[in-house]
């Protein structure tokens, strides 16, 4: 009975040491499966997040750019046939320069007021958890928010061109005529048409300069 106890003892202690042993893998495993349910939950609320906020950006992108047709259209030959056409696109580019301004700001603005809510999604999450969300927020601006900044500054630069150019037919508008087979505008100075042509050519080399910029700036969509 003696000898039978003395190897009882240490099977007694080998299991409590595995049970020990067991007991802190499970937790550790528990901890990780919670940690793996907040990041797979976290994911799929930035990812609902992420698909909400480019389609506000891409519906203020469509604002903006049907917008601005109206624009290209007004300086166009086709409504510049009259003083009195020329008169009206005048007061309409005037109103659609600072609309169009706003509609840019409203783009720029999608993006700074996400902010609060990318910090809000990730408050009380895990540092790891929050970390991986914070980084993939932070290379979409990097690239699609810079993308879209880039593309802006260029375009009100375009915006001051197109102001010029509807201001000088403006100041012209009795000084010329439009060729209805063609479109072509002919003015009575021919100085006239030389600024006009160099007018074109500025907002040419402006859509130009823009492209490269985009090309160059980054390998995202462009807007």
């Amino acid at each position: 009975m003696q000898k039978a106890l003395k190897f009882i003892v240490p099977v007694v202690v080998a299991v409590v040491i595995l049970g020990v042993g067991g007991s802190v893998y499970y937790k550790q495993y528990s901890a990780d499966q919670k940690e793996r349910a907040a990041r797979d939950a976290l994911n799929q609320s930035f990812e609902d997040f992420l698909n909400n906020f480019l389609k506000n950006v891409h519906a203020g992108m469509v604002d903006y750019k049907q917008e601005r047709k109206v624009l290209v259209e007004a300086t166009g030959p086709r409504n510049l046939v009259d003083p009195a056409y020329v008169e009206e696109n005048h007061q309409l580019v005037q109103t659609l320069i600072p609309s169009l301004r706003q509609r840019m700001a409203n783009v720029i603005k999608t993006f700074e007021d996400a902010e609060p809510e990318i910090a809000k999604l990730v408050e009380g999450q895990p540092e790891t958890v929050k970390a991986g969300i914070l980084k993939k927020w932070a290379d979409l601006k990097s690239t699609q928010g810079q993308v879209y900044i880039g593309y802006f500054a260029a375009e009100n630069d375009i915006l001051a061109a197109y102001e010029e150019l509807m201001r000088f037919y403006y100041s012209k508008r009795n000084e010329f005529t439009v060729v209805p087979e063609t479109n072509a505008l002919v003015f009575k100075n021919p100085k006239d048409d030389d600024e006009v042509k160099k007018l074109q050519q500025r907002i040419k080399d402006l859509y130009a300069q823009q492209d490269e910029l985009l090309k160059q700036g980054s390998s995202e969509k462009q807007p």
